[in-house]
C-alpha cells in the first residue's frame, strides 16, 4: 500500500464505526435530588436524526416506570407531583436493569455518546451511580438544553422562549428537551 491508500483505509474505517447518533437524549425521574440517597423512579430516552443537517425528529424511543423498594422515602414535594401525574402509582414498573440493559444495546459499540437533556449535567451523576452498564457508553461531557434555555433568558428575556416540563414524566421533558435543542439549533443557523 501507498501511505495514502493507508491514511483512505483509515479514514473509512473510522467512517464506519462511528455511531450513527451522536446524542441519547434522556431523563429520569428521581425519589431525592442527590443520588446517593435517591433512587430513579422513571427513566426516558430517545435516539433522534442528530447527524449535521438532521432535523431532530425521533428515530427511537423509550419510557420505563422504574420498580423501587416499597420503604423508600420519596422527597415530600417530589411526592406531591408524581401523585398528581400518576408515576407513583403507575401498575406496568420494570426493574432499572431491564432499561439499562436496553439502552446499552442500543448503543451497542458505541462509546462517547453525548448524554442530552433539558438538565443533563444533572443526570450524568445519577447515570453513573445507578445505570454503570449505561454509563460505560456516554461522554464525559453533556449537552444540557435547560443550561442553554437559562442563558437566553439571561441574556436575551425579551426573545426566549421556554422549553421545559415543570412537573412532568419523564417522556414529555425528553421531547421539550429536543424541541429546545431545535430551536437552539435553528437559531445559530445550523
Amino acid at each position: 500500500h501507498r501511505p495514502n491508500d493507508r491514511k483512505r483505509e483509515a479514514l473509512r474505517c473510522k467512517m464506519i464505526t462511528a455511531p450513527k447518533h451522536q446524542f441519547l437524549w434522556l431523563a429520569i425521574e428521581k425519589s431525592h435530588a442527590d443520588a446517593g440517597e435517591g433512587v430513579i423512579l422513571e427513566v426516558a430516552a430517545a435516539l433522534a436524526e442528530d447527524d449535521r443537517g438532521g432535523d431532530l425528529s425521533v428515530v427511537q424511543e423509550w419510557s420505563w416506570a422504574v420498580d423501587f423498594p416499597a420503604d423508600i422515602q420519596v422527597d415530600e414535594e417530589v411526592s406531591l407531583i408524581h401523585l398528581n401525574n400518576g408515576l407513583i402509582e403507575e401498575p406496568d414498573r420494570v426493574p432499572l436493569s431491564h432499561a439499562e440493559a436496553v439502552l446499552a444495546g442500543v448503543l451497542g459499540d458505541a462509546n462517547g455518546v453525548v448524554l442530552a437533556g433539558l438538565t443533563a449535567s444533572w443526570t450524568l451523576p445519577w447515570v453513573k451511580r445507578h445505570m454503570p452498564l449505561l454509563a460505560a457508553h456516554i461522554a464525559h461531557g453533556v449537552l444540557d438544553v435547560g443550561s442553554l434555555n437559562r442563558a437566553a433568558k439571561a441574556w436575551h428575556p425579551e426573545g426566549f422562549r421556554a422549553h421545559y416540563v415543570k412537573a412532568g414524566r419523564a417522556l414529555p421533558k425528553v421531547h421539550a428537551a429536543l424541541a429546545a435543542a431545535r430551536h437552539w439549533r435553528a437559531a445559530v443557523g445550523l
